[in-house]
């Protein structure tokens, strides 16, 4: 995807918008990401929505994980009810994609040729993939994570990371990942909430960003050029330039306005809806009663 720059009055949210992805050292890109800007009603009730995932180089459907992580979340998050907040319906969505993964790896195990042990086969066969989402709603800012991307906010006051990375040493220097889609059959998200304001740039990157360049080199490339294709395309050469050894991937998003009142319509709101509850067997909703939940129905397929 390309540059794309909000077309809707100043007193409502805009943003603009680079993205660039490249296998960078490596053979293959098993990054992937995207987005949806909407207008209308859906603007209004669920914001826009950005995400980058990094299918793990182990499994040869890396990129098919990443792709399937980000394609059903968009398309997923915007179908859930508009009473949902953006937390509570990315976090339900994220879960069902979990889920699936999780079904189809536990499948794996028994597989038997070629595989000691369902471990085994995962690594090589499984679909694992980290995930960071942004949700943009008139002011406020949603970060929804697990695994080791980046997100950040680079404003005057320079880059300020909004999440951690997900990781357990393995010895020499190593990291395995301590959370990923499709690894457990439940999944702990990392959330977080700041506001923003016209000319922040929210930036989302793969972890050959975060680890081959420092806050201040992020910060600077972003902030010197407009452009923020450009700008993407820059910060993932510099990091090869500087030995990362992943596939690159960054979306830039940069507020050009909100809509005025917005902060505190939010607060409000937010402190008026209570979340729903976790659906449980048993309970009933608009005539209809829950068996069981199912984990084996696939998130809805789309294409990119």
């Amino acid at each position: 995807m390309g540059a794309a720059q909000g077309s809707a009055p100043p007193d409502r949210l805009t943003v603009t918008v680079g993205q660039y992805s490249c296998a960078g050292a490596k053979p293959a890109n098993q990054d992937f990401y995207g987005c949806i800007l909407p207008d209308g009603d859906l603007l209004a009730n669920k914001g826009m929505a950005f995400v980058v995932a990094d299918g793990i180089s182990t499994s040869r459907r890396g990129r098919e994980a990443a792709e399937t992580a980000v394609a059903s979340f968009l398309t997923d998050y915007y179908a859930t009810p508009d009473a949902w907040s953006p937390r509570t319906s990315a976090q339900r969505v994220i879960a069902a994609i979990n889920s699936w993964m999780h079904g189809q790896n536990a499948a794996l195990g028994g597989m038997g040729a070629g595989y000691a042990d369902s471990d085994r086969a995962r690594e090589a066969e499984g679909l694992v993939t980290t995930f960071t989402a942004l949700i943009l709603r008139d002011a406020a800012a949603h970060i929804l994570h697990l695994g080791d991307g980046v997100a950040a906010r680079v404003n005057e006051a320079g880059l300020e990371r909004l999440t951690e990375a997900h990781r357990v040493p393995a010895g020499g220097g190593a990291h395995l990942l301590a959370r990923a889609l499709g690894m457990g059959r439940h999944v702990e998200i990392d959330h977080s909430c700041i506001m923003v304001q016209p000319g922040d740039i929210l930036l989302m990157a793969t972890d050959g960003i975060g680890d081959g360049l420092t806050d201040r080199e992020i910060a600077q490339a972003v902030q010197a050029n407009p452009d923020l294709t450009a700008a993407a395309c820059q910060l993932c050469e510099a990091a090869l330039a500087a030995g990362a050894e992943d596939n690159l991937t960054v979306q830039l998003v940069r507020v050009d306005s909100v809509r005025q009142g917005a902060a505190d319509d939010l607060v409000a709101a937010e402190a008026q809806l209570p979340d729903p509850p976790e659906w449980q067997a048993g309970q009933d909703c608009d005539g209809y009663t829950l068996l069981r939940p199912d984990e084996r129905c696939p998130p809805a397929p789309v294409a990119r």
